[in-house]
């Protein structure tokens, strides 16, 4: 029975990852078609290699960005791999039964977030909706957990974040 339980994992995890990879490429190939004709306007090889990004003087380069993900991602693999790997082995190993408890989520938020950037200074405006909460249940990964509203009335929260300063027609 635990070998059928094994393959049935291996099978299941084994599709999950091609189909995020699926996705990934799904995702990439939309974003070129749709990217392709600006692209070959600016000239993709000033707008892959360009240092400087000022849509407003039509300015377009994203090699900062691309650096910038890069390090990123990189950074959160050499702390967050090796950081969550001693966590689970201590929570799944060493850790007594009251500290397990303690490291459970206190309070579980469902949300809808339409998120919206503007070029100019970096500006990210987000709409947070229905917002839902799980109570008191720590089983963030149940599927069928119950969640309520938090309000009686449909309300939507505006976040509103930016860089250096908000532009005034904003």
């Amino acid at each position: 029975m635990s070998r059928i339980k094994e393959m049935a994992a291996r099978v299941i995890f084994a599709l999950a990852a091609c189909i995020s990879i699926l996705a990934v490429v799904l995702i990439c190939l939309f974003l070129f078609a749709n990217g392709l004709p600006g692209m070959m306007e600016i000239g993709v090889w000033d707008f892959l290699t360009g240092t400087r990004w000022k849509p407003g003087n039509d300015i377009y380069g994203i090699l900062p960005m691309i650096l910038g993900s890069a390090y990123v991602t990189a950074g959160a693999l050499l702390i967050g791999v090796p950081a969550g790997l001693l966590c689970a082995l201590y929570l799944s190993r060493f850790a007594s039964p009251r500290t397990q408890r303690l490291l459970r989520p206190a309070v579980i938020v469902d949300y809808v977030r339409e998120a919206y950037i503007h070029p100019a200074q970096e500006v990210r405006i987000t709409f947070d909706k229905q917002l839902r909460t799980g109570l008191f249940s720590s089983d963030m990964f149940n599927k069928d957990l119950p969640t309520y509203p938090v309000f009686d009335d449909p309300v939507e929260i505006l976040e509103v974040k930016y860089d250096e300063f908000l532009p005034s027609y904003i």
